[in-house]
């Protein structure tokens, strides 16, 4: 496997249970934050959505980070001091002789 360098690194916030309610019930939410590395950040771009009433600035970057990295499609991830969705399930990619590379996984912020 090709060993790649950690550039930076990012906040994950998992979602699922952080609790029981005083009949039983689990509480979900997001659980304290965990400082994760990652090989690289893509700002990608942004684009205006205008519904009615509003406009919407959207932003959907990309984290590429170490292969089984564990992130859940109702997460967030905290870059560079700003909060996002992650948008999906992450996708690990593999090289055909060296085996397991990383994970991309997309986020999503609509701002206004």
């Amino acid at each position: 496997m090709i060993k790649r360098p950690i550039t930076d690194y990012v906040t994950w916030f998992k979602y699922g249970v952080t609790g029981e309610s005083s009949q039983g019930n689990d509480i979900e939410g997001f659980r304290p934050g965990v400082r994760l590395g990652i090989f690289g950040f893509d700002p990608a771009g942004s684009a205006e959505a205008h519904p009615p009433g509003r406009d919407v600035v959207i932003t959907t970057p990309r984290l590429f980070m170490p292969y089984g990295s564990g992130i859940g499609p109702h997460d967030e991830i905290e870059v560079f001091g700003v909060r996002y969705k992650v948008e999906g399930e992450p996708k690990p990619w593999k090289h055909p002789k060296h085996g397991p590379m990383g994970d991309e996984v997309n986020l999503r912020r609509a701002d206004g």
